[in-house]
């Protein structure tokens, strides 16, 4: 695993046996754009904030997504609870050289992610009084899915690195616990994915990607 610095300054992991974990044009600027200004803030914009606001997510991997739901939880104060799986969680070495590469981009957002690694697998973890995790070490196929789902952040590796991944039979379930107005982002556009969010019942848009990318996908119960 390689560290690199991406184009907004944020880290990102390159894995050779797949691909980067996000986007060289801007790690934090991808989590911020597709899961947060497309999909957090959508749904609180349109809906009475539930408490707790829970989050679905496929691909853990580096943490960074995480991270920033509960620094967006602490600063919005509201409750959220972050539910995650990785069937391959990264190393302690690996996680700490992320997180020194990350404290040189944020140190609050630094600190966040330090404090997840103290997060059980397998279990929920309360870490203050807006944020709980429950991190399962896990392929999402296996994950039983229950409601309410307020937000599907889906950012596996790719349709064509992990194909089992972008399917009804790993989509269907989690979709089926998403809430009416419940909102899935992901930075894949394929046309494929698209019409697969709409048979699983999604009303998809296609809006403006992130910094590097031209379209991104938005799926809407």
């Amino acid at each position: 695993m390689d560290i690199l610095i991406t184009g907004d300054g944020s880290p990102t992991l390159y894995d050779p046996a797949h691909e980067s974990y996000h986007s060289h044009h801007g790690a934090y600027q991808e989590t911020r754009h597709v899961f947060v200004a497309q999909g957090l803030d959508e749904y609180i914009a349109d809906n009475p904030t539930p408490d707790p606001l829970v989050i679905a997510e496929i691909g853990f991997g580096t943490g960074l997504n995480a991270a920033v739901a509960w620094q967006i939880a602490r600063d919005h104060r509201i409750q959220v609870h972050f539910v995650t799986c990785e069937p391959y969680p990264l190393d302690d070495d690996i996680w700490g050289r992320f997180g020194g590469a990350l404290m040189a981009f944020s140190p609050e957002l630094a600190a966040y992610h330090a404090a997840l690694r103290d997060a059980v697998w397998g279990g929920t973890s309360v870490l203050d009084d807006f944020f709980l995790i429950t991190k399962l070490q896990r392929p999402a196929q296996t994950v039983p899915w229950t409601g309410p789902i307020h937000l599907i952040w889906m950012d596996a590796f790719s349709p064509n690195i992990a194909p089992d991944l972008w399917t009804a039979t790993t989509l269907g379930p989690l979709i089926d616990a998403l809430v009416p107005g419940g909102i899935l982002t992901t930075y894949c556009a394929k046309g494929a994915v698209r019409r697969l969010f709409q048979e699983l019942g999604l009303e998809v848009q296609q809006l403006p990607g992130p910094p590097g990318k031209r379209q991104m996908l938005r799926g809407i119960k």
